[in-house]
């Protein structure tokens, strides 16, 4: 049958008006019942190109409209908030930092535990961005290989001028964020001032004035010394020297120098850049003998591998341990005269070495900053981030600078008194019966991993700051640098060799140092001890430490 060409093009725009109505009802019909609202009415194009305009690269506040970010915080609950969701209206810096920067932030709370945190990562469920727990692992895990974090290593000069200065200081701090590819997931924390020192024993000065003791300043003299303060009956029967950590940790890096040149006891740099490993060398060896002698004297509490913290802390306060390497608990009031009395060794010599030297603070880590590659914000938080890394106030009578983070703010969280070299914190009457640290954190500044702690003021805290002061004067002078093996970059192959085999051997020394301590391995047993290990890869390892600590050089 013929059909007329009018005919035809009148049939055809009915169609087309018909389909053309029925789509438009279709469509409506899906966004009524909120099938597909959000691809309709939220275009990403428009999305961000709001975000864009909303957000200033330069000046204050980054953002003109509010907006709000996610983060997670893993801390001991004594530090935070009740509720982590009242951060930015309890924690002064977070409230402050939300009134110069129009951002919030929503706070998720995890439970400060390894595996906790591990499970955490691993629901791949994660927040805009982290102001800690991001090891060097969990950047290669959820970063390099899975694609979770966002490449900031062109923005950082970008948005965090604060930042990209400290570089020039100390440099080191970048070597700790740019990948093998060249790429940046993290950003680092310099943590410097009063508190930053290693190789901590402190002790009880009333003591030795009661006893007429001069402090030691070789190994033979601390034997002695331990030996006059048990026959005194001062510390009860209990040994005067208790390790805090069953690792032994500060102990050994105190003792460790005192038995040859050599400072770092783990992996070092021999002094003409090879990397080494110390825990088989002799100068280990006579560093075991020591604590040996000290542990079958009962110099050295025998009971140190099983000991908790609470334990060792009660027993200082009681003043059943003189030497350790943590006296925070200690009031005037437990000290025989009423007055504060902490004393710090210096590092002791031998007949192996007369140079005085200690392992210096691990001053560098990377825990903290990554983006969620998702972030629609990422612009805007790296500018928040930054303004932890500021020497001095981004804006006037702000307070903001890389101090606020941590310490709080000055005038409202602390004073100076600059005479003393003094940090008056301002303690309201009602929470002076809190533990110091408890106020601090609950309400003022975290210890967040991020941004530059770098002052030397003295708590006025008046535990805090004895123990300070006696560090400056006792450690400081003879800290040397340190291996930062922790933050060299490898390969896959190289981590996947290191994973397997130190972990082995890591186990393996753990196991043998506490053997040769208590005596149930003799140290007869050295050259067995040593030769185990070097079957166990230490070689491989070696030349591992040794090209990330080339590639670190370059």
């Amino acid at each position: 049958m013929k059909v007329r060409k009018k005919e035809m093009t009148k049939s055809i725009i009915t169609i087309i008006l018909i389909s053309t109505m029925l789509l438009t009802l279709f469509a409506g019909c899906q966004s009524d019942n909120g099938a597909t609202s959000k691809e309709t009415t939220d275009d990403p194009k428009t999305t961000a190109s709001n975000e864009k305009e909303n957000f200033n690269p330069v000046g204050y506040p980054i953002v003109d409209e509010e907006i709000t970010v996610t983060s997670m915080i893993s801390e001991l609950p004594m530090y935070l908030p009740d509720d982590p969701k009242d951060v930015d209206t309890d924690v002064l810096y977070w409230k402050e930092l939300r009134k110069l920067t129009n951002i919030k932030v929503d706070w998720e709370y995890v439970e400060a535990d390894d595996t906790v945190l591990n499970l955490y990562f691993a629901a791949g469920d994660l927040p805009d961005f982290f102001v800690k727990s991001l090891t060097p692992e969990r950047i290669n895990e959820y970063g390099i290989k899975g694609g979770m974090f966002l490449d900031i290593s062109d923005m950082i000069y970008e948005y965090m001028p604060h930042l990209v200065k400290t570089f020039e200081k100390w440099p080191d701090m970048k070597k700790s964020i740019v990948e093998l590819d060249g790429k940046i997931y993290g950003i680092p924390m310099f943590r410097g001032g009063t508190t930053s020192t290693g190789g901590i024993m402190h002790y009880r000065t009333d003591y030795f004035e009661k006893l007429g003791l001069k402090v030691p300043t070789t190994i033979d003299e601390f034997y002695d010394t331990c030996v006059k303060i048990k026959d005194s009956g001062l510390t009860e029967g209990y040994a005067p020297f208790c390790p805090y950590y069953p690792t032994l940790g500060l102990s050994e890096d105190f003792f460790f120098p005192a038995f040859g040149e050599a400072y770092q006891s783990g992996f070092a740099d021999d002094g003409a850049g090879k990397v080494v490993y110390n825990k088989t060398s002799d100068q280990y060896r006579r560093y075991l003998e020591y604590l040996n002698k000290l542990y079958k004297a009962g110099l050295m509490e025998n009971e140190y591998l099983s000991l908790d913290s609470n334990t060792i802390q009660s027993r200082v306060k009681a003043g059943q341990i003189v030497f350790t390497g943590v006296y925070s608990n200690l009031l005037p009031e437990d000290f025989l005269d009423g007055k504060m009395g902490i004393g710090c060794l210096a590092p002791l010599v031998s007949e192996y070495t007369s140079a005085q030297k200690i392992l210096g603070y691990s001053h560098i880590s990377v825990a903290a900053g990554g983006i969620n590659k998702n972030s629609k914000n990422p612009e805007a938080i790296l500018r928040m981030l930054d303004i932890a890394y500021a020497k001095d106030e981004v804006v006037a009578g702000t307070g903001l600078d890389g101090e606020a983070l941590n310490t709080g703010i000055k005038g409202i969280t602390y004073e100076i008194d600059e005479a003393t070299s003094t940090k008056i914190y301002l303690v309201p009457d009602d929470k002076k019966d809190m533990p110091f640290y408890s106020w601090l954190r609950k309400y003022h500044g975290w210890n967040a991993h991020y941004g530059v702690i770098d002052n030397m003021y003295f708590s006025d805290d008046v535990n805090a700051g004895a123990r300070e002061r006696s560090r400056e004067a006792s450690i400081r002078p003879y800290e040397k640098p340190r291996l930062y093996d922790n933050l060299f970059k490898y390969t896959e192959d190289e981590k996947d060799v290191m994973a397997t085999k130190m972990a082995d051997i890591d186990k393996y020394v753990t196991e043998m140092v506490a053997k040769f301590i208590t005596g149930v391995e003799p140290l007869t047993n050295w050259d067995n001890y040593v030769s185990t290990i070097s079957k166990m890869g230490i070689d491989e390892i070696l030349k591992i430490k040794q090209n990330g600590y080339d590639r670190w050089n370059k």
